[in-house]
């Protein structure tokens, strides 16, 4: 998405998307809560927020509120319809389960295009008004499942007794861990914090609407953002 030439980044997109969310469901968006919602740190907000304001898509003071400006709203509103777009096509379309769809969602949403979004949109549409959807659904559904089992590529939550996300594991529990998924980027930060296969993990905290969840490993805490811990594969250890 490009404003005056200039690209935004994945991460200013992101940026705009959550005011834009916490505005819309809060009322309001502060810095703080724009770090939980992104799992960043609070001088890492400010300074994004200082670039966005520069381009007019922000109105940033400290000590205020963060609001959005027209065109910010509606580039926010965009990205927003575009992870939509991309969460039913994912659901609907491919039969995959709500929290990674949504999870994958996030990721794919900065690399796709108006036009393309708007054609999956329609695709989805197309696919659910037809006759006999529901059965298709149910049968594409089934033939996945058979190609996963022939080719050996379990799908998550096939990992055994006891097999769930991170973002299943309850505050106070501990998990162990049998997959990490994700981005690179997202694996090699959690590479850099110690979490590896086989890593217990403990949930110290979930933030009130469920986003970020704070863990810890190896006596070192840290913030994840529930769509990366829905990508991380545990098994319950109570």
């Amino acid at each position: 998405m490009a404003i005056g030439g200039k690209k935004l980044s994945a991460s200013q997109e992101d940026y705009l998307e959550a005011i834009w969310v916490l505005i819309w469901t809060e009322g309001v968006a502060r810095v703080r809560d724009i770090a939980d919602r992104l799992s960043v740190s609070t001088p890492s907000v400010v300074g994004a927020l200082k670039a966005l304001a520069k381009r007019d898509l922000v109105e940033y003071s400290p000590h205020k509120y963060v609001t959005l400006s027209d065109r910010g709203m509606e580039l926010a509103e965009k990205v927003s319809a575009r992870h939509k777009i991309l969460r039913k096509f994912l659901t609907d379309v491919l039969n995959v389960e709500d929290e990674l769809a949504d999870s994958n969602a996030c990721r794919i949403e900065h690399a796709v295009d108006e036009v393309v979004s708007r054609r999956l949109g329609y695709f989805v549409e197309f696919v659910s008004q037809g006759a006999g959807a529901e059965h298709l659904g149910k049968k594409f559904k089934g033939f996945c499942e058979q190609q996963e089992l022939t080719e050996g590529d379990a799908p998550p939550g096939a990992g055994g007794k006891g097999s769930v996300t991170l973002a299943d594991i309850k505050p106070g529990q501990k998990g162990k861990i049998l997959r990490l998924g994700g981005s690179p980027v997202t694996g090699k930060r959690l590479a850099e914090a110690g979490i590896t296969r086989d890593s217990v993990v403990s949930v110290v905290r979930v933030a009130p609407l469920g986003d970020p969840i704070e863990i810890e490993v190896n006596g070192t805490r840290l913030a994840i953002r529930k769509t990366e811990a829905i990508d991380i594969e545990v098994e319950g250890l109570g």
